[in-house]
């Protein structure tokens, strides 16, 4: 076979020219790379950047690579060292990676088999390639077996899996209230919890306006949950009710009980059974107050006259 970089380069050019060709783009770019681009025949880590780039961003996998590699390298005339950046390039090619698809299947295959922990150890590499979908299984699983191991089955994995996603509304919600629990109950942060309960409201769960509204009414604060959260997920208070602290409970109780979604069954009990608790209290206070100043009537009236 004839080695000829002028005309391959010619027909490279040609193809990618005429029709864009994503691997006719890699191709060149390696061609750049390696100095065999006529007719200088040069390293030319610029020019390749443009074929990289184009082909990565159209979908070539091994030119994903390469920009992978770049973003992780630094110290390109163009590209600058982003960690980031190149572990995203990173993960999307091992997404779609044939070999990891074929270790997801193998871990699927032992979960219908139950073989949990063989199942556990396959979704446990497609995790540290990156893959969301192993994050999210390898956490489902540890916590099946936490005592057998010796991971810390939220940290490692379900709040990784939420990192990746980031605030996408398709995040699931076992991972978001699973991930809360961990922070409300095991390392205290509660304003990690705000906003995760804050993004499964928005993903469809009311429940979590419910656990909202506990955490607030448990509080020795009447502003634990920051108005602005209140504000984004749809609960108004008037302006006479917000230094109230158990009329802002009832409002917020009030709201859940009228929600109507697909999910509102779940929250319509606790939701109720609270409000008429605060409604209580609400009433009882101010029976006691109505008591207290007739009470104080009755006996200025008595000492006035006698």
């Amino acid at each position: 076979m004839e080695k000829n970089y002028t005309k391959a380069v010619r027909y490279w050019k040609d193809c990618f020219d005429r029709i864009h060709d994503i691997h006719c783009a890699y191709n060149l770019g390696i061609m750049w790379t390696a100095g065999h681009y006529p007719p200088h025949y040069v390293v030319d880590h610029v020019q390749a950047w443009y074929y990289y780039s184009f082909a990565a961003l159209h979908g070539q996998i091994d030119a994903k690579t390469v920009v992978a590699y770049y973003n992780a390298r630094g110290g390109h005339p163009v590209i600058i060292r982003n960690a980031s950046l190149s572990a995203i390039w990173a993960r999307n090619v091992a997404e779609e990676s044939s070999g990891v698809g074929t270790i997801a299947r193998r871990a699927l295959e032992a979960y219908r088999d139950r073989r949990w922990q063989t199942s556990f150890i396959f979704y446990l590499q497609t995790a540290l390639a990156g893959v969301k979908l192993g994050y999210f299984n390898a956490g489902y699983l540890c916590k099946d077996f936490k005592n057998e191991s010796s991971y810390d089955c939220i940290e490692e994995f379900l709040n990784k899996y939420l990192i990746i996603h980031g605030d996408n509304t398709n995040v699931d919600s076992y991972a978001l209230a699973t991930v809360a629990d961990y922070y409300q109950w095991n390392k205290t942060n509660l304003t990690k919890v705000i906003q995760l309960y804050a993004q499964l409201y928005r993903n469809g769960d009311p429940q979590c306006l419910y656990n909202l509204a506990q955490m607030e009414e448990n509080s020795n604060s009447n502003n634990t949950v920051p108005m602005d959260i209140w504000l984004d997920i749809g609960v108004k208070f008037d302006g006479k009710i917000v230094s109230n602290r158990y009329r802002k409970l009832q409002a917020i109780y009030q709201h859940c009980r009228k929600l109507k979604t697909a999910k509102s069954d779940e929250s319509y009990i606790p939701c109720t059974l609270a409000y008429i608790k605060v409604s209580t209290i609400i009433f009882l206070n101010e029976q006691s107050k109505i008591v207290i100043t007739i009470t104080l009537t009755i006996l200025t009236t008595y000492l006035y006259f006698y």
